[in-house]
């Protein structure tokens, strides 16, 4: 079953702290998102990096993800 859980934090460096511990505690596909590739690249590699490797991990922008949801359909 999908974990889904809402961060809240008034200061980025507290919510990017909550995300990349949540990352590093899944097991299995997940996905991360950021308005630009560069930034959801960079975050993905410190996170890997701090807990030693992620496997499964899916970066987007929302553009990205958008057409790769579109794909099948479209192909039909």
């Amino acid at each position: 079953m999908a974990s889904r859980r809402i961060l809240m934090a008034s200061a980025a460096e507290e919510r990017l702290e909550m995300v990349q511990d949540w990352i590093s505690a899944q097991r299995g596909e997940t996905v991360v998102l950021a308005d630009c590739r560069g930034a959801v690249d960079d975050f993905v590699r410190a996170v890997s990096g701090r807990c030693g490797g992620l496997v499964g991990v899916h970066r987007f922008t929302p553009a990205q993800l958008a057409a790769v949801l579109a794909t099948p359909g479209m192909a039909e």
